[in-house]
């Protein structure tokens, strides 16, 4: 699960997120001068580590380089493939006196790089190398961000799973400060004028981007994020799952507070809701080929009669028993023709389930968008069936135990 305990309001560290924003730039630009171009500037992004962030490996001459900033220990480190090594500290410093040591640090590595010190993405316009105002560096607040950011990267992991066209590993752009992953429809956006000719060059496909960032002036407060690019008709009023969701006018983008993610009894599955629920608003309307750009996961294998005898046979051994059949009621199937929502999106499924508690029918856990399991994650009905002809068990997802025969409500026992 996520580690969402703790709270990391944006008020909190604000300083302290200045100071290791430009921290972050100072490196992030030199990666920017030394590698090469990879398509929609996925080369010069970080990544998130077991212990904070890292370039990644950095060509120089015959050799390669890797910058790593430890959010554990609260160290930068410096290593080069021919046995070279530096380090420095992580603590409250002004960005001009950081910005010297680190460059000074690479040269004595004999890496010699010269980097644009304007700032970028940020109202701050004070050049790294004159930059004293901002100094602060709070180490509780950075590791407890590095956490958060660890439990999100696992999550957008899992979201890639199912897609199958062009997508972006999950990045930590310096820029910006937010870690998202993006997929692509594969075809182009209509061409546009942006205010950089980075910001063109990142928005010349369709795209659906998600992502997490600790907040800014313009939403200050930490959040989940998605957007669909170039924003199609309807989006802003479409139903945004889960129901804390909602369309951020200025910023142009679906928004998820952290702090209703950090109350959620599951937050893993109210985060992954939040983006396969923006995914399926802007690629449906959109009109991306979602049949073609999607499959289940494969490594997800479909519950054969014997598997659930197998199961069966461990509940019996272990005396485990279902305690929610007081909430089965006599429904009928709201949409007998399918699942619910992939009815209303056009999209496909590979099994049917039937909630027995209001008779909402939904995909199930191979089919790409899972909305069975979603739909347990929202109104915590527990008990499902089986909607396919000739099957006859159900599922508890509370007590995790198969049901066979599938349960009939008090009034027909």
């Amino acid at each position: 699960m996520i580690q969402c305990g703790q709270r990391c309001r944006t008020k909190d560290w604000k300083t302290t997120l200045a100071t290791l924003h430009m921290w972050l730039q100072i490196v992030g630009k030199v990666k920017l001068e030394l590698t090469p171009f990879l398509n929609e500037r996925w080369s010069v992004a970080f990544t998130v580590t077991a212990r904070g962030l890292t370039t990644s490996m950095i060509p120089v001459g015959q050799r390669v380089f890797q910058v790593d900033f430890d959010l554990v220990e609260h160290q930068l480190a410096a290593a080069t493939t021919d046995g070279g090594a530096s380090s420095m500290p992580l603590v409250p410093r002004a960005v001009a006196d950081f910005y010297f040591e680190f460059m000074a640090k690479l040269e004595s590595l004999g890496i010699h790089v010269t980097i644009n010190t304007h700032p970028v993405e940020v109202d701050n316009q004070i050049p790294f190398n004159e930059d004293h105002a901002h100094a602060a560096y709070d180490p509780l607040y950075v590791n407890r961000c590095w956490r958060i950011l660890v439990g999100v990267a696992r999550i957008l992991e899992a979201y890639r799973t199912p897609f199958v066209g062009k997508s972006s590993p999950v990045h930590f752009w310096w820029g910006s400060f937010d870690l998202a992953t993006t997929r692509y429809s594969g075809r182009p956006a209509p061409a546009r004028e942006w205010p950089g000719r980075w910001m063109a060059i990142s928005a010349e496909q369709e795209q659906c981007l998600a992502g997490f960032w600790p907040g800014n002036n313009r939403l200050p407060e930490p959040a989940f994020v998605a957007y669909t690019h170039p924003e199609p008709p309807g989006c802003r009023t479409a139903a945004i799952r889960p129901d804390a969701a909602f369309f951020h006018p200025e910023l142009a983008e679906f928004v998820l507070p952290y702090e209703h993610v950090r109350r959620a009894a599951d937050p893993d599955a109210a985060i992954l809701d939040f983006y396969r629920s923006a995914y399926e608003i802007g690629a449906t309307l959109a009109g991306w080929d979602r049949q073609a750009l999607e499959r289940p996961d494969p490594t997800q294998t479909l519950t054969t009669a014997p598997e659930r005898q197998s199961h069966m046979a461990t509940q019996a051994e272990d005396k485990t028993t279902c305690t929610h059949l007081d909430q089965v009621q006599d429904v009928r199937a709201r949409t007998p023709d399918g699942c619910e929502e992939c009815l209303q999106m056009g999209s496909d499924w590979v099994h049917l389930r039937l909630c027995l508690s209001c008779g909402h029918v939904g995909c199930c856990d191979n089919s790409p968008n899972k909305h069975a399991t979603m739909h347990y994650h929202r109104t915590k009905d527990p008990l499902i069936q089986s909607f396919e002809p000739g099957e006859d068990w159900g599922w508890c997802y509370v007590d995790e135990v198969f049901l066979e025969p599938a349960p009939l409500p008090a009034a027909l026992r």
